[in-house]
């Protein structure tokens, strides 16, 4: 689970500070106020990981298949400017605890109850260059720097006391190649420095966590299908724009997968029961369907077809023939059932299409899942409904203030900010920003006022 990030010099951001991360992560504020553009970063190093050109220190995408496409590095730069550095870093648990042996003792290993990585990435024009990648835990960390641009890399491994803990190889080559990407030590150093095997360590951590514990799902999702084609694959997640999501619900159910998890009345932990199950249980709970399936078209047929029935007294039919809320909210319902317990979703605008109603009783689905199958979710809203759930489910203890980071972001034309809302266990916002949410109390006035002078108009 990631538990904060940071960028300075980024995009719209000079500089961020720690963004503390909950289970349940929500940005808010208007548009172009930035906060797409910090779901982006973790989408940046995402697509870098699955890069295979390791020359690259950040896939900035390009084609239609990339999940965040930058355009060039001078807009990744704050202001579009060249000639500075981008800054950025985050911080995470990691899934296994893992230990790394020390050279001059053979009983001293540090544990990894947590780890952070941060890189700086100078621009250059229509190219940039590594200032430096870290790695840093409560006991040690380890460095890959130049002290300017064109100077040579240097490796510093230290504890906290000041100790270094990498010793170079008697004849090493001193010159340090480049990294891998801009999170990886470069391969050479396992033969240049005594115990550097952990140095690949570190970076099989970090695109474990991104590559394989880290999912997204963007705002347009795919509408309904009359007939879907499955050819007997497993995606990773949903795809993009949740084009994969019949193939993920088929998959699951050819593998025998129970990865979801259904609440009993009191919170606890009840059953394991199939991802489609759990997908037409939460449906059901949404009040959007009573009954969904996904069938054969025919029984010989490799095409199949999403069945929902409306009501108990009506008949079923195909997903694309009922309103487009549900086919919309269908791959995020399954994106929570079918990724890896301990996962982190990236969610832009899951209230996108959905009723009022149905967005209130989203954000009840987020806190479900997040308890029964550890899953965290970072999203980005203008869902007022959202957030009062949030509120609301703070107050009445159904999960804990820490348990949600709801986060305000702004734009004043030069630069954005944020804000975290200051959430208490009353379920109140001490802080809450003027206008969040428009101004509902001047739009009452406004009513009330033209209606008066309407009546007098009528009667006079």
């Amino acid at each position: 689970m990631f538990t904060s990030f940071s960028a300075s010099n980024y995009k719209a951001w000079r500089a961020t500070d720690d963004i503390a991360l909950a289970p349940i992560t929500g940005f808010f504020g208007a548009n172009s106020s930035g906060k797409t553009s910090l779901l982006q970063l973790f989408l940046l190093l995402k697509q870098t990981v699955q890069s295979p050109d390791t020359s690259k220190l950040l896939d900035l995408g390009g084609d239609s298949n990339a999940l965040v496409s930058v355009g060039g590095w001078n807009n990744l730069g704050f202001g579009h400017a060249n000639l500075q550095s981008v800054r950025f870093g985050f911080c995470w648990t990691p899934e296994r605890s893992r230990s790394i042996h020390i050279p001059e003792t053979d009983d001293f290993l540090i544990p990894l109850p947590s780890l952070a990585f941060s890189a700086g990435i100078y621009l250059l024009w229509q190219s940039a260059s590594l200032l430096h990648l870290a790695y840093a835990s409560d006991r040690f960390e380890v460095e890959l720097s130049s002290e300017r641009i064109g100077a040579e890399l240097q490796l510093a491994a230290t504890l906290k006391d000041g100790r270094n803990f990498l010793m170079p190889r008697v004849g090493g080559q001193s010159r340090i190649p480049a990294p891998i990407h801009c999170y990886g030590f470069p391969n050479e150093l396992l033969g240049q420095y005594e115990n550097a095997e952990f140095l690949r360590d570190l970076q099989l951590e970090l695109e474990h966590q991104f590559e394989q514990r880290l999912f997204y799902l963007g705002p347009r999702r795919e509408g309904g299908r009359r007939r879907y084609a499955w050819q007997g694959t497993e995606p990773a997640d949903v795809g993009r724009n949740g084009e994969l999501a019949v193939d993920a619900l088929l998959a699951s159910r050819d593998r025998g997968r129970n990865n979801a998890v259904a609440l009993a009345a009191d919170g606890a932990p009840k059953e394991r029961v199939s991802v489609e199950e759990h997908v037409a249980r939460m449906l059901r709970d949404l009040g959007l369907v009573t009954e969904f399936s996904v069938e054969r078209a025919s029984e010989s047929s490799e095409l199949y077809r999403v069945k929902v029935q409306l009501a108990h007294s009506s008949v079923p039919v195909d997903l694309v023939d009922v309103g487009f809320g549900v086919s919309q909210l269908l791959p995020l319902l399954v994106l929570l059932a079918y990724v890896p317990e301990g996962s982190t979703l990236l969610l832009e605008q899951p209230e996108m299409h959905l009723h009022p109603r149905v967005q209130s009783q989203l954000a009840d689905v987020l806190v479900d899942v997040t308890r029964a199958r550890n899953l965290q979710v970072i999203f980005e809203s203008h869902s007022e409904h959202m957030l009062m759930r949030l509120q609301r489910r703070v107050a009445e203890q159904e999960i804990a203030p820490e348990g949600v980071a709801l986060y305000f972001c702004e734009n004043d034309g030069k630069e954005s900010s944020i804000s975290q809302l200051q959430l208490d266990k009353c379920g109140s916002i001490a802080n809450w920003p003027e206008d969040f949410f428009g101004d509902a109390m001047g739009e009452t006035a406004a009513i009330v006022s033209a209606g008066l002078r309407h009546r007098a108009e009528t009667e006079a």
